[in-house]
This record gives C-alpha cells, sequence and structure tokens, in this order.
C-alpha cells in the first residue's frame, strides 16, 4: 500500500514494506524507537531514495525485551 505524504513541507511516499519488496534506500533519515516488550511491533523508517524522493516505510519488528535465557 502506497500512499503520497508530507514531511515538514515536503511531499513524500508513505508504503508498507513487503518481502518481495524493492528498497533504494541512498540515505535514512530517521528511525522510530523499537520498544523493549517481547512481542512484534510496528516500527517506521524515513529514509532518501537515490532520485532524492523521500518515504516513510512502516514494517513490524520484534521488540527488544525478549531474553534467551
Amino acid at each position: 500500500e502506497i500512499a503520497s505524504c508530507l514531511v515538514g513541507s515536503e511531499m513524500c511516499i508513505r508504503d508498507r514494506y513487503s518481502y518481495s519488496q524493492h528498497l533504494d534506500i541512498a540515505r535514512v533519515i530517521s528511525m522510530s524507537e523499537v520498544p523493549n516488550v517481547c512481542e512484534v511491533v510496528p516500527a517506521r523508517m524515513t529514509y532518501e531514495d537515490s532520485k532524492g524522493q523521500k518515504h516513510i516505510l512502516e514494517y513490524r519488528v520484534m521488540g527488544n525485551g525478549c531474553s534467551n535465557g
């Protein structure tokens, strides 16, 4: 799912990551913090592609609160 968005006064592209997606990441601008929980949580990365277009990528990640012991 891809949609337009604004970052400050600049247009950007917001999309949800899928494993088959090719990402053109030239520069990471920011990443959301991963909470200290033991479950899958939403995350977000703002980046610029090789053409200078800003993107906000939404994806899911395992929290940092799991222990192996």
